[in-house]
């Protein structure tokens, strides 16, 4: 008999052995999907459409960011946070940059594209078959109408 099963005899409990580990709130699957997009993350392997991808380390630690959060907007701090572990700096544009590259490999040549920009607030990956180049901040407003045109005042002296 153990110390352990003395003291909590009708416990079906047991003492962890080893190192705690940190669990991230996102799931751990080795391969995640987004419609036709596929990430493998044990073979570090991208498929689209079932054409190979081929992307830089950083390039697919940002995909595999954006296919996690399917559907949710992203910030640009929190990508910066997440993918480069650094705190947000609002002058650089490295999240832009590097969105710009994975859209033309994931998405140039695909149909739907699978990365929007969210106006106002970042970028999102759309898991729906809606496909659609902008996403408003404000869902009621309809985005495919344009400001009425301002004429140009004339002075009269």
């Amino acid at each position: 008999m153990t110390i352990w099963s003395s003291l909590f005899p009708s416990s079906n409990c047991r003492p962890v052995h080893g190192p705690l580990l940190r669990r991230s709130h996102l799931p751990s699957e080795s391969v995640l999907t987004v419609r036709d997009l596929c990430l493998d993350r044990v073979e570090r392997k991208v498929q689209r459409a079932g054409r190979h991808i081929e992307l830089t380390t950083k390039k697919f630690a940002l995909l595999e960011y954006l296919m996690r959060n399917a559907g949710r907007r992203l910030t640009r701090a929190m990508i910066i946070e997440h993918v480069w572990n650094l705190t947000f700096d609002s002058t650089t544009n490295v999240v832009d940059v590097y969105i710009n590259y994975l859209r033309r490999k994931v998405d140039h040549g695909f149909s739907p594209s699978l990365i929007h920009t969210v106006r106002g607030v970042g970028y999102q990956m759309s898991p729906d078959a809606a496909s659609h180049e902008y996403v408003s901040v404000f869902p009621s407003t309809d985005v495919t109408t344009k400001p009425p045109s301002i004429e140009p005042r004339t002075w009269v002296t």
